[in-house]
């Protein structure tokens, strides 16, 4: 997977939750993303179905699962922030899109 596309999500992550909250959905890193799409120009361009499937590989290698453990990693819309979200802040503070 391109950089590019793992730092656009983080980025996206990061504006909708300027501090560290419980939960972040898909939902709400892809109104982001249609909200300044050219703050996400390898995101915006891409499919849904692309999109999605990039949110949801970046946010399981970055973020735990919210809710029930015994989710399947594809139907995973939502991450628990609280635990790793400190760590992602320092890992993104530079990143500029």
């Amino acid at each position: 997977m391109k950089a590019e596309l793992s730092d656009e999500v983080l980025y996206a992550v990061y504006s909708v939750t300027r501090k560290p909250s419980f939960v972040v959905s898909r939902r709400k890193i892809e109104d982001e993303i249609n909200r300044n799409p050219y703050l996400y120009p390898c995101l915006s361009s891409a499919t849904s179905v692309s999109r999605r499937r990039v949110i949801g590989t970046v946010m399981n290698r970055h973020f735990p699962v919210w809710g029930c453990e015994l989710k399947s990693p594809c139907h995973v819309t939502a991450w628990s922030l609280l635990c790793e979200f400190p760590g992602v802040l320092r890992e993104i503070e530079d990143v500029s899109c």
